[in-house]
């Protein structure tokens, strides 16, 4: 049971913390100024790791001075033009990861850079590229899907760094099944969704 928000419109209060074993932040939040401060004041309250995705990470990037409030062990889940966003334009893709290293190791955080070979980015320095996935999955949704999938696993009692690396895998898997039946054009975020059962029996299968 969740508790009621306040504003019809807009993310504008904190859900109890102590209540819930995972929180993600991030998926259709939004910039208004009562969800900067709700997001303030949840993660005052958040004593477990966080999943960081969407307008979170860009408001995080608006309002620097938050990122001190987020709990050892969270996970952000940019793509590349919210990592930008965060911590300045990059290129190539190898001057993103190098700055997500540095940050990850400064607030004892996680990263999952999202794109070809998804790259998780661990507080300790170490790197971990994903074989799964395909274009297709470039596709609006999709990185809710993830988070989702993130959230459950943290829910569950998994430590971050292994839902991270089964999160991404498992994600770029159940893409992958959605091709054997339509093109990577054709496919939508609600097809990640259909074929995850099929992921976790290929998965459980290995």
């Amino acid at each position: 049971m969740f508790p009621p928000n306040k504003s019809e419109t807009h993310y504008s209060s904190i859900t109890p913390a102590e209540e819930f074993q995972a929180i993600a932040i991030g998926p259709g939040l939004g910039q208004h100024y009562d969800s900067l401060e709700a997001l303030k004041e949840q993660l005052t309250y958040c004593k477990h790791p966080v999943i960081v995705d969407a307008d979170g990470i860009n408001l995080l990037a608006r309002y620097p001075e938050m990122i001190c409030r987020l709990p050892i062990g969270s996970i952000l889940t940019p793509h590349e033009g919210e990592l930008d966003r965060l911590l300045g334009s990059s290129q190539p893709r190898k001057e993103r990861i190098e700055k997500a290293r540095r940050w990850c190791r400064v607030h004892k955080s996680y990263i999952i850079l999202k794109g070809a070979f998804t790259t998780v980015v661990a507080p300790n320095g170490h790197l971990f590229f994903n074989s799964t996935g395909n274009p297709g999955m470039a596709t609006a949704g999709s990185g809710d899907v993830l988070t989702g999938i993130l959230l459950g696993l943290l829910s569950q009692g998994y430590a971050p760094l292994k839902s991270c690396l089964i999160a991404v895998y498992v994600h770029g898997l159940s893409g992958d099944l959605v091709t054997s039946q339509k093109t990577q054009m054709a496919l939508i975020a609600s097809d990640i969704i259909a074929y995850l059962p099929a992921a976790w029996k290929k998965l459980s299968v290995k």
